[in-house]
């Protein structure tokens, strides 16, 4: 099963627009213009700094997403292939021990003498 990757939220985009238009703004004045003040710079180099480690955040969370589907399906196939195996060993292990041995009780399964008979249902009619 896949699982969801992360889209870039609406109020991120619209963020992003502003970046572009401080970029054009800055381009039309042919100067960086701070947005900001000295303690804070806001200029369109920052926040194009700040939106490509997002972008660059966003991508990596994606990617591992992608890898641990992968990897989540790889555990399925080896969960079916163990449990497979285990089937194997106990059909085997009947095959030359014998349903009934001892052999078969220790490797987890139930010795032929030991299941229980099935029992007929009476069914009341009177009631």
């Amino acid at each position: 099963m896949g699982q969801t990757l992360k889209q870039i939220p609406k109020k991120v985009q619209e963020a992003q627009g502003r970046f572009t238009g401080m970029i054009k703004v800055d381009a039309d004045k042919g100067v960086v213009i701070d947005y900001g003040d000295a303690a804070n710079p806001l200029t369109s180099v920052v926040a194009n700094e700040t939106n490509a480690a997002y972008v660059a955040k966003v991508t990596a969370y994606n990617k591992m997403k992608k890898d641990l589907d992968a990897l989540q399906n790889d555990l399925k196939q080896d969960e079916k292939a163990l449990i497979q195996l285990g089937h194997r060993i106990l059909a085997s292990a009947r095959g030359k021990f014998g349903f009934d041995s001892n052999e078969v009780e220790t490797l987890g399964g139930t010795r032929s003498s030991e299941r229980k008979s099935p029992r007929k249902k009476v069914v009341n009619l009177a009631a």
